[in-house]
Order: C-alpha cells, then sequence, then structure tokens
C-alpha cells in the first residue's frame, strides 16, 4: 500500500485531499492522463468558468480519491456504482478547488514573489533529501504528482493558509473563543443519540425494511440505545452515552430538522436522509461535557462554516469538458 503524503487542505475544511491549485505562471504541465497503461496527450480535461484543469491537475486529484476510496489496494474489486462515486467526487474536489482560490482572491489574497521564492527554495530542499533525482521523481509520482506540477500544488498550501489565517485568526470571520462557542453550542446545538442504517443500494429495499422492523420494537430509551449499540452503522454512536452535538449545518438537513423537532428524552420515528435511515434520541445538554472538548467544537464549527463558503462560491460553476478524454476516464482505465 503506498504511503500517501497529500498536503493538507485549509485546516477549517478537513476535507480527505489537499486542494491544488492552478497558475498562470511556472512550468508548463505535462498534459498527459494515464489511460489504459499509454500516455494519452491533452491540455485540459476539462474547464471551470472558463479555466482550463489541466492533466496533470486531474490526475493528482483522481488517482487521491480512488486510492482513499479503495483504501490503497491495487486489486480492489471496482463496482460500476464505485467508479461513479469516484469521477462524482473528483469533479467536487476540481469544483471547490477553482472556489477556493476565487474566494482568496475575493479577499485580496494571492500569492506574490516572495511567496514563489519561498515554495522555489522549499522543493530543492525536498529534492536534496533524496540521494538522486530519480529517487525525488520517483517520490513524487507515488502520490501522483509530477515535477512540473508540484510548484502550483505548493502554492495551493500558500493559499490555503492565508484564507485560514484571514478566516480564522483574532478578528477573522469565524474566530471564536473557547466561552463564545460555549455559549453558541448552548444555544444553537441539541444533543443526540442515533440508530442509522446506510442507504439502500439501487434495487434494494433491505435497510428501509430492518429499520421498520427495528421501529415496532423499539418502546423506550433503552431499548433504542440497545439496538444504537448492536446494530447502527454509525459506529461512533456505539456505546457513546455522550451522544453528539449537532447544529443547521452540519449534517443532511432533513437529520438536522428531525433533531430540533424533538423534546428531550423525546424518540423520533424513521427519518429517511440522503444517506440512510435513523431513529433519532434528543439527550439532555451536558455544559461540563461541551467545555471538555470545546476545542474540537470550535474546530466542527470553523469547517462547517467554510465549506459553507467555499460550497456558495462553487454553487453558480460551469464545468465544460473535454469530451474526447473525459469519455475514457474511470477507474477501469485510469492509471
Amino acid at each position: 500500500m503506498k504511503k500517501r503524503m497529500i498536503f493538507a487542505l485549509l485546516a477549517a475544511l478537513l476535507a480527505v485531499l489537499a486542494l491544488s491549485g492552478c497558475s498562470d505562471e511556472g512550468p508548463v504541465p505535462s498534459g498527459c492522463l494515464r489511460i489504459d497503461g499509454k500516455d494519452v496527450r491533452t491540455d485540459w480535461v476539462m474547464k471551470v468558468d472558463g479555466k482550463e484543469v489541466s492533466a496533470d491537475e486531474y490526475r493528482y486529484f483522481f488517482m487521491n480519491v480512488a486510492y482513499e476510496y479503495s483504501g490503497g489496494y491495487d486489486t480492489y474489486d471496482w463496482s460500476d456504482e464505485e467508479n461513479e462515486a469516484v469521477v462524482q467526487s473528483v469533479l467536487e474536489y476540481v469544483v471547490l478547488n477553482r472556489a477556493l482560490f476565487d474566494l482568496a482572491e475575493g479577499y485580496g489574497l494571492s500569492i506574490d514573489g516572495e511567496d514563489r521564492e519561498t515554495i522555489q527554495a522549499d522543493i530543492k530542499k525536498t529534492a536534496a533529501t533524496f540521494e538522486s533525482n530519480d529517487e525525488y521523481l520517483a517520490a513524487l509520482e507515488s502520490t501522483y504528482i509530477t515535477e512540473e506540477y508540484y510548484p502550483t500544488l505548493l502554492e495551493s498550501t500558500v493559499i490555503q493558509q492565508k484564507l485560514s489565517d484571514f478566516l480564522l485568526s483574532d478578528g477573522g470571520a469565524f474566530a471564536v473563543t473557547p466561552e463564545e462557542m460555549l455559549e453558541k453550542v448552548e444555544n444553537e446545538y441539541v444533543c443526540v443519540r442515533y440508530l442509522m442504517l446506510s442507504a439502500d443500494g439501487e434495487g434494494s429495499t433491505a435497510n428501509r425494511d430492518r429499520i421498520a422492523e427495528y421501529a415496532s420494537r423499539i418502546t423506550d430509551k433503552d431499548s433504542l440505545i440497545t439496538f444504537i449499540n448492536l446494530y447502527s452503522d454509525a459506529v461512533s454512536m456505539k456505546n457513546n452515552a455522550d451522544g453528539i452535538y449537532i447544529s443547521a449545518g452540519m449534517a443532511d438537513e432533513e437529520l438536522v430538522r428531525a433533531c430540533f423537532d424533538l423534546e428531550i428524552g423525546e424518540i423520533s420515528p424513521v427519518v429517511e436522509c440522503s444517506d440512510g435511515y435513523y431513529i433519532i434520541l434528543r439527550q439532555e445538554f451536558d455544559s461540563e461535557y461541551v467545555a471538555a472538548n470545546i476545542d474540537a467544537y470550535i474546530e466542527e464549527y470553523q469547517e462547517s462554516a467554510v465549506k459553507k463558503l467555499l460550497t456558495d462560491e462553487s454553487a453558480d460553476s460551469v464545468v465544460e469538458y473535454n469530451e474526447d478524454i473525459y469519455k475514457k476516464i474511470s477507474v477501469y482505465s485510469m492509471s
């Protein structure tokens, strides 16, 4: 299994993959995708709002998404549905990537000459840690990075840090003290535990039927907790007496609404959401527990806020595909 060296995304987003940038300056990308074991030349794979997404950039996203999805196993047995999920996830990451840079630009944040000098110095320092240039290039390739694309990727980390500092540091839009966060949680969150079964695949009603059966057998808090500990697909709910604290924007809208509609101690009917089926118990608020974990709540709040900014920024993005190339792309063909 390959060891990934994926650069950290803006701390408040906590996506699985780093978002890579695109610059008008610097080395020209290699312009090749590995499709069916062959290098296929293309100047661009897609355009987002008229801006080209190079082969190097797209492949970086695609291969890392596929790696994360499969757990890094080269012999992973992909289904057609999983292939479609990977292709869709890559599209979403690419669009969010452009939104990240557009958002930064809107705040007057950009890469300057000093940043580029630092990036070049960092590249030289990294390359010098290897015994040969071939070993250095092999290390880049092991994480699906080309030498031409590496500077652009490092630009992303600089932009991410600038945007993070702007939004989250003292005086930033989403800066919050522990005291302010505790008050926010007390006023804007509810505490819940839930039994969750994942959404059924196409043509199946197995989990829908199971959750309906469980609902008919759950009579009180204790019986629900027993079912949670035995059967919930949400592992974090099992044997978790503290539950979770949830607010608007932190989960599926239907789930959040159902949580807030409950009184303390009340159990919901089956709630169907995009990711599955839920039976929810609303619990009492525990200020001491929240205060002891306030740093995690601050991080979660900031993640959600920044993600909404990026989602809103990308909502109207227009995507154009290089159809001759794009129609050949799948987990079965890319390498």
